[in-house]
């Protein structure tokens, strides 16, 4: 049996031959991403202001970063984490009253919420967590939520995409699964402006210039989205689900091949590029190895996986 994440289903789709190295070699590469890295210290602030997550989750966030990428990019990360600071605050600002954690109309329920569920016969598994499930209470409409950032780019395509992404409903399933009575999931988009470095700006210039940039104009920057999914979208996702289980056992079993349209996005190379393409390179020289397959998620998780395999 196997475990998936969207994540991992999603790199699947994108590039069999990315899936293989990242999540059958279990490789990731070297260096900081400052988009990756941002988002998860934003993700952390969302965890400790909620009240129902870790209290120190920007902390460890942070170390677990700045643990294992070079010194030379610690003043990239240490600006991403006081963007990540303004972003938040900027984001209560932005919602007032409407934030959920915690006011006359929103109440935040479970943070960062994980969950697994079957998704056929032989115990494969699907493997998540939810940023939050919150209520609001004039409704009692009980709500899966999600924050992402992302790029300040085409905010109705971006939109357009959530309204049939995987995610959104496997998230509403699971959170039924769990014994949620949930009405649907509340998106919370925050995109980040696309603004340089200028020459002789220092970083905490920049920081302090993209904090305001992003205050300044709240109903730009900051986005809010209710998705729903009917009972046929469930059943059909379940169906996609394990169709994408069994290309992961063929490809397992015959070859993970390359898709060259996933190359490169957004202007940036794939990761793992050189060494797909410069099969002769020594992998372990290029990247670091992780314990886990999916680290995003907690030890439980893995363990869960281990009981179905023991009882199969």
């Amino acid at each position: 049996m196997s475990i998936e994440s969207g994540s991992s289903l999603q790199t699947f789709n994108d590039c069999p031959r990315k899936y293989q190295y990242r999540y059958e070699k279990l490789l990731d590469g070297k260096g900081y991403s400052s988009a990756l890295g941002l988002g998860s210290l934003v993700h952390a602030y969302t965890e400790v202001w909620s009240g129902k997550g870790r209290a120190d989750a920007v902390a460890q966030e942070f170390k677990a970063i700045k643990d294992r990428i070079d010194p030379e990019q610690w003043a990239q990360l240490e600006m991403d984490l006081k963007k990540a600071a303004g972003i938040h605050s900027s984001w209560l600002a932005a919602w007032s009253a409407e934030h959920p954690f915690g006011n006359d109309k929103w109440e935040w329920l479970y943070s960062e919420q994980e969950f697994t569920f079957p998704v056929n016969e032989d115990g494969d598994l699907h493997a998540g967590k939810m940023d939050g499930i919150i209520r609001h209470k004039e409704w009692d409409k009980v709500f899966v939520y999600e924050m992402k950032t992302a790029a300040d780019r085409e905010h109705d395509s971006y939109v357009h995409r959530l309204g049939v992404d995987r995610q959104v409903t496997a998230n509403i399933y699971a959170a039924q699964q769990l014994g949620f009575h949930v009405d649907g999931i509340l998106y919370d988009i925050i995109w980040k402006p696309m603004i340089r470095q200028k020459k002789e700006e220092t970083e905490g210039e920049l920081a302090a210039r993209f904090i305001s940039t992003m205050a300044a104009v709240p109903d730009h920057y900051f986005q809010r989205e209710v998705m729903y999914r009917k009972k046929e979208d469930i059943v059909e996702h379940l169906a996609d689900v394990r169709a994408q289980f069994d290309a992961i056992d063929i490809a397992r079993s015959s070859r993970f091949y390359r898709n060259s349209g996933a190359c490169d996005k957004f202007g940036s190379l794939c990761t793992f590029y050189s060494a797909c393409m410069e099969g002769g390179v020594e992998l372990e020289s290029l990247f670091v190895k992780r314990s886990r397959k999916l680290p995003e998620l907690s030890d439980a998780i893995q363990r869960s996986q281990d009981a179905n395999s023991e009882n199969q």
